[in-house]
């Protein structure tokens, strides 16, 4: 029978599965073993992770990672309310925390719920360090990949020998579980499926809604995929991949099958070689001024194509965002820095102007994106069921607007 020191017995929720993964879970950490857990979305991952973290509290810090404000926000108050420990013990570590006060909450915190960037700075500045952490959860495991703060943190952790947690309900394929393993140094796992459990599953449907688009947003959109057909046709010129033919003349509101963002990385490697046969072949057409072309085409196709899901998938807001960010920040990056030639490529399109300056009066004028007027529609037919509603999105810069519409419907948003 597992015994909590500094849980309240009241806040832990009877489930057996849950006392048998933990039970185990605590066994192997003692062991030195890390883990990752593996349960679908809804069994419980996190008071699972919370009540394997009361067994490492006397031995020093607990650590609690999430990869969003809102989301430490939420589980900050979940540990405050499963711990009996004092709130001035329990404590949230991200950007918005002033940084004068950092040091000295890090230090009197016994359990700290933080996103992994801020710790990777509060490292890197020697504001804190992790010599004083006895154990590590990492939620949504699967976002280890090389540029994100939770392999340097997880590097960190093998390093000092500290015990990790990691969460996930995808963990992909196998190589990308061979990655996660080497990443975070795991070596064990528990898994559990809604098939194994299935009084704690809730029964699933899928509701299919067909988004109609706005003729504004229509309009903007012509002139982003004519930018694509001229970037996916650019690149075809060296033969990498095929062209694209338009069903009719100068119709680009029509389907056109552009390369999804991983068909994208995959193309790579086939560039690289075909450049290094141009170069190493003194009797190519292709002298360096004209391969270099092809690697701005693939460049601004990555580019834009991450444009276009963000405007069509998520917000205008988010969509101008990433134009300010990751063309227009880069193609006058000020005074003494280095222009970036593929974002001034991108600038000085016609097609991606004509984009931009449509993009900027629908986000003057103040126009909702029809997708998120449909999620509103769509929660507020559920309001009588009074039953909890998860909203998941891409990019948490958007999070405000269906939050916004929510609340204005008298719904409780966190």
């Amino acid at each position: 029978m597992l015994a909590f020191k500094y849980i309240e017995s009241e806040e832990i929720q009877e489930r057996g599965y849950q006392f048998e993964d933990v039970a185990e879970i605590i066994k192997l950490s003692k062991l030195g073993k890390n883990i990752g857990l593996v349960w679908s979305t809804s069994l419980g991952k996190t008071p699972a992770a919370i009540l394997v973290a009361d067994h490492f509290l006397d031995a020093g810090k607990v650590l609690i990672l999430w990869i969003t404000n809102p989301l430490c926000s939420q589980h900050l108050r979940s540990c405050r309310q499963m711990f009996n420990l004092p709130d001035d013990q329990i404590n949230m570590l991200v950007g918005s925390v002033a940084k004068k006060k950092r040091a000295a909450l890090w230090q009197d915190s016994r359990i700290v719920v933080s996103t992994p960037q801020t710790i990777v700075n509060e490292v890197e500045v020697g504001r804190i360090d992790l010599s004083d952490v006895s154990f590590v959860v990492f939620d949504e495991m699967h976002m280890a990949n090389k540029k994100y703060a939770y392999v340097d943190i997880a590097r960190m952790c093998q390093s000092l020998d500290i015990r990790v947690l990691c969460l996930t309900a995808s963990p992909g394929d196998r190589n990308k579980r061979l990655l996660l393993e080497k990443n975070y140094g795991l070596n064990w796992w528990f898994y559990r499926s809604d098939e194994d459990v299935p009084e704690f599953a809730f029964p699933k449907e899928e509701l299919v809604t067909i988004v109609d688009y706005p003729e504004h947003h229509n309009q903007a959109m012509f002139h982003l995929r004519k930018f694509l057909f001229q970037v996916h046709n650019g690149l075809a010129g060296c033969g990498v991949i095929g062209e694209l033919e338009l069903p009719d003349q100068d119709d680009y509101n029509t389907r056109i099958n552009f390369l999804r963002i991983t068909e994208l990385k995959k193309v790579r490697p086939a560039l690289c070689r075909w450049v290094e046969e141009q170069k190493s072949n003194p009797n190519s057409k292709y002298k360096r001024g004209l391969w270099y072309q092809f690697i701005i085409c693939h460049a601004a196709y990555f580019k834009m194509m991450h444009l276009l899901n963000v405007f069509v998938t998520e917000s205008y807001q988010g969509a101008l965002k990433s134009i300010e960010e990751k063309v227009q920040a880069k193609a006058f990056p000020g005074q003494g820095k280095k222009q970036d030639q593929i974002a001034v490529r991108i600038w000085n399109n016609p097609n991606f102007q004509a984009f931009r300056r449509q993009l900027i009066n629908i986000v003057d004028k103040k126009l909702v994106h029809p997708k998120a007027i449909q999620l509103i529609e769509l929660i507020n037919k559920r309001r009588q069921y009074n039953e909890k509603i998860l909203v998941f999105v891409n990019d948490k810069a958007v999070l405000d607007i269906p939050q916004t519409g929510l609340s204005n419907l008298g719904f409780d948003c966190n």
